[in-house]
């Protein structure tokens, strides 16, 4: 599906913006930026230090697309969704790349007492962009319908303050369907969304459920 989604949106066009550069040229444009030219190109005089504006299809969310494509190259895919990939790929530039990290069981100091005595705070998968904790993922091997328990919430809650995120996933075993969620005042809170995921595929264990998430959450 996101292959099919990636696809409708490179035939529509690629987001395109305007951005600010700056930098050493061979050519004059845009802007001189005085100050700076003459201190980098006094013995350059080849050289010019301008700021100028550039429209072009480095955007964020083309930089997530191209990211994803790349991270599915090194997931056990079939030979046909490879070259798939790799031909949606031609379709990007060469973009700026962005830092997707999974931290597992990274901890946080929850309370300290007088003693020294801590406790430590510590989700399954703390997902990275750029180094900043964007999402929490925590599993929880046990049934349910819609409603997670209290203790899973308030556990939820908890890891979005202490790492600074606004968005965090309870995983629930089950058909792979989500259920949205959202903590009081979520825009300091945030959100905690349920998904269910089959981790079994005819009777065996598979990543292929567990894979689809993880695209969906790196082009959200």
């Amino acid at each position: 599906m996101f292959l099919k989604e990636t696809w409708t949106l490179v035939h529509k066009g690629l987001i395109k913006s305007c951005h600010a550069e700056e930098g050493n040229k061979f050519a004059l444009k845009g802007s001189l930026v005085f100050n700076k030219n003459i201190r980098k190109n006094s013995i350059h005089a080849e050289r010019f230090y301008v700021r100028h504006t550039t429209f072009d299809r480095d955007h964020a969310l083309n930089r997530v697309l191209y990211k994803t494509l790349n991270l599915i190259t090194h997931l056990a895919i079939s030979p046909e969704t490879l070259t798939d990939v790799q031909v949606l790929l031609i379709y990007f530039p060469e973009l700026k790349d962005i830092r997707v990290n999974i931290r597992s069981q990274a901890k946080k100091t929850f309370w300290t007492g007088s003693t020294g005595d801590m406790v430590r705070q510590k989700p399954d998968i703390v997902i990275e962009v750029d180094r900043v904790p964007k999402f929490i993922l925590d599993t929880k091997w046990k049934v349910i319908n819609n409603k997670p328990s209290e203790d899973d919430l308030r556990q939820m809650f908890a890891y979005n303050k202490l790492f600074g995120t606004l968005q965090s996933y309870l995983i629930y075993p089950g058909e792979y369907r989500a259920v949205q969620g959202e903590f009081y005042d979520i825009e300091k809170n945030g959100t905690c969304a349920l998904r269910f995921i089959p981790f079994l595929k005819e009777g065996r264990l598979s990543h292929y459920a567990i894979d689809y998430f993880l695209d969906e959450l790196l082009k959200s």
